[in-house]
């Protein structure tokens, strides 16, 4: 197994975004289900447990084989429309719940589908986001999270995450054996406490007063956007914000739970860690993960270079690889026994295929 994914810019890349409107799949979802009303307002919460891991398993292409030239504008201008469309979409349902009562099982429904969609292709659209290099798209990225109650994985994850993957000190990296269930709240909780660490080490070394704070700054504006859903929708839309911000929270926890699932940094020789490689990502190619969540399934390659946009991160055939889509293996994590049917045996063999190589290595440089 290579430890290795291409860099530099893809030759072959599509000429515009046409693979990834699929994003607007989730909020259209949600649409229908308000104006067909009833039972219907679920809709995207079923066809997200149903449908759509079933729709991975068509053999359509997954854009390996586009041919022309990018052209990033049309990619970018893609993602503000998505944040647009996310926008209005969580303050017309907000205001919807507040003027139109709706019984409690029908709002709870409504607010789930609603995680559905924020907590996917919202998730996704901040991650791409709050690693830009134009300061303007991280705000925006700000924006997205906050959305969610969770603007502190801005820090969690670039200054954390990035740098810890693999290890003991990164809460985002699932150990092996581990079930999402022991996950979820260690990884919840871990992020925080991660995100304040880093923010008061910064403050300290820059001598910087405690209203600088990132973490302070950020409680102020999540304050806001509660404000902001009571002013929509009253109490029902406060519960209904609170309830998808929820539901989306464990939809990204969930994702990181399978994206690195058991794959551990090795120790070397000299007691340090390995560094930070492609090979503690797992890797998908499945179509429909990769056209809603902007190629996040192609994880080792964004883990080599965070910056790298969207559209034009590789695939990695060569590197751990899921056996399904982000869809399927969400639902096998939420039963433990046959998670670790399915993954424990492959993150066993990827860990014993680095440490051979490691050893491997380090007989050869002994040699020289």
């Amino acid at each position: 197994m290579q430890n290795r994914v291409t860099r530099g810019r893809p030759a072959n890349l599509p000429t515009f975004p046409n693979q990834f409107m699929a994003i607007f799949v989730y909020p259209l979802s949600i649409w229908g289900g308000v104006l067909l009303g009833g039972a219907w307002t679920g809709l995207s919460l079923v066809l997200g447990a149903t449908l759509y891991p079933l729709l991975e398993l068509l053999p359509l292409d997954n854009g390996k084989g586009a041919t022309g030239q990018a052209s990033p504008r049309h990619f970018r201008v893609l993602l503000y429309a998505y944040l647009l469309v996310h926008l209005l979409t969580l303050g017309a349902v907000c205001r919807l719940v507040g003027v139109q009562p709706l019984p409690w099982w029908q709002s709870l429904l409504l607010a789930l589908s609603l995680g559905t969609m924020t907590g996917s292709v919202g998730f996704a659209a901040a991650h791409e986001l709050i690693h830009s290099r134009v300061r303007h798209e991280r705000i925006l990225g700000q924006v997205l999270l906050a959305m969610n109650g969770y603007l502190h994985f801005r820090i969690a994850h670039v200054s954390g995450h990035h740098v810890h993957v693999g290890t003991l000190y990164d809460p985002a990296t699932a150990r092996l054996g581990e079930s999402i269930y022991a996950f979820m709240p260690r990884a919840i909780v871990g992020g925080w406490l991660s995100a304040w660490q880093i923010e008061s080490a910064r403050l300290q070394q820059q001598r910087q007063m405690l209203w600088c704070h990132g973490m302070i700054r950020d409680l102020g504006w999540q304050m806001l956007v509660v404000m902001a859903a009571w002013g929509l929708g009253g109490g029902p839309g406060v519960g209904l914000w609170f309830v998808q911000a929820a539901c989306a929270i464990a939809l990204l926890t969930s994702v990181d739970y399978i994206q690195h699932y058991g794959l551990q940094r090795l120790v070397l020789s000299d007691g340090r860690l390995e560094p930070v490689s492609p090979r503690l990502a797992w890797n998908t190619d499945a179509w429909l993960t990769n056209r809603i969540l902007f190629n996040l399934g192609r994880h080792s390659d964004h883990h080599t270079l965070p910056h790298r946009p969207y559209q034009e991160l590789v695939s990695a055939q060569d590197l751990p690889q899921l056996p399904f889509g982000y869809f399927a293996m969400i639902l096998f994590a939420a039963i433990p026994p046959l998670w670790r049917q399915i993954m424990d045996h492959r993150a066993i063999l990827v860990q014993a295929t680095a440490r051979s190589r490691l050893l491997t290595d380090a007989a050869r440089n002994r040699r020289v």
